[in-house]
C-alpha cells in the first residue's frame, strides 16, 4: 500500500458454490507487520481498523509484547515509529519479534456475512511517494467451539 494512504478490504462469507451471503461462526482475522518506519526524518506510523467494529462484533486482541496500540476507532497502531523485522521464515505466533507487531480481530459473534479491515498509514509530513508498506495477512481462524457439532 503506498505510503499516507489506505485501503478497506471488504471479507464476505457466502454459501460454498453459491453468491449467497452466510453469517460465519466466530472466527478471528490476523495481521503482522503492522508498525512504523521514519522516512526522510518523518514518522511514519502504519495502521489496522476494523469498520464499523461495534456492529460486526469486533475485539482487538494484541500480544503482551506488542509495539502497538488499540485506539478508540477500533484500529491498532504502532507506539513509534520503529520498523520491526518480520521473520518470513518463522512461525509468527512464536517469533516475539515478528508477534510483537500483530494485530487479531476477533469477531465472536459476527452479525453480517461480512467483514471490513482498513489498512494504510499515516505520514503528514512525508512526501506520497516516499515508501510503500507492506502487511501480512494470514487469514481466517474459527474459534474453538463456534462451529455446531455434527
Amino acid at each position: 500500500i503506498q505510503a499516507t494512504t489506505n485501503t478497506t478490504f471488504r471479507f464476505q462469507f457466502v454459501e460454498a458454490g453459491t453468491d449467497t451471503p452466510v453469517t460465519p461462526p466466530g472466527f478471528s482475522i490476523t495481521l503482522w507487520d503492522v508498525d512504523g518506519d521514519v522516512i526522510g526524518g518523518a514518522e511514519l506510523l502504519e495502521y489496522a481498523c476494523v469498520v464499523d467494529a461495534a456492529s460486526s462484533g469486533a475485539t482487538i486482541n494484541l500480544a503482551p509484547t506488542t509495539v502497538l496500540n488499540p485506539t478508540s476507532e477500533d484500529c491498532a497502531v504502532p507506539q513509534s515509529a520503529t520498523n520491526v523485522f518480520t521473520n518470513f521464515n518463522a512461525f509468527p505466533a512464536t517469533d516475539v519479534g515478528t508477534k510483537s507487531a500483530m494485530v487479531r480481530f476477533t469477531f465472536a459473534s459476527p452479525q453480517h456475512a461480512s467483514v471490513e479491515i482498513t489498512m494504510g498509514s499515516s505520514c503528514p509530513d512525508c512526501a506520497a511517494s516516499a515508501s510503500d508498506r507492506g502487511f501480512v495477512f494470514t487469514g481466517f481462524q474459527l474459534l474453538e467451539g463456534s462451529c455446531p457439532s455434527p
